[in-house]
C-alpha cells in the first residue's frame, strides 16, 4: 500500500493522461471506486470524450480492454487480445515521450 502520494489525479482535469503519472500508487488508486453524481472527463479533445459516452463506443472499449477484468487469468488477453493490440500499436502514438 502506498501511504503517500506523490501525484493524485484533479478529477475537474480529464483523467486519462492523469493516471500514468501515478507510478507506484496506480493500482491502489484504481481499485478504489470514486462515488460521485457526476462522472469525470476522460479526454480533452471533445470528439474522443464523446466516444466515452455512447454504447458502441463502451462496447468497443469492453471488447479490447475490459475483457481482462472480467477473465484476468486468460493468459491471451491480459489487457487487450494480441492481434488488436499488433494492429493499433503501429497507429496509435504513445501519450509519453520513449
Amino acid at each position: 500500500m502506498v501511504d503517500d502520494y506523490s501525484f493524485t489525479v484533479d478529477l475537474n482535469k480529464p483523467i486519462v493522461f492523469q493516471v500514468d503519472h501515478l507510478g507506484e500508487a496506480y493500482y491502489e488508486w484504481v481499485h478504489q471506486p470514486i462515488v460521485d453524481k457526476e462522472s469525470p472527463r476522460f479526454f480533452a479533445n471533445d470528439f474522443f470524450e464523446l466516444l466515452t459516452r455512447t454504447a458502441w463506443g463502451n462496447t468497443i472499449h469492453y471488447a479490447i480492454h475490459g475483457y481482462h477484468h472480467k477473465y484476468p487469468m486468460d493468459a491471451m488477453r491480459l489487457v487487450m487480445p494480441p492481434p488488436a493490440a499488433a494492429a493499433l500499436s503501429g497507429y496509435v502514438p504513445s501519450p509519453t515521450p520513449l
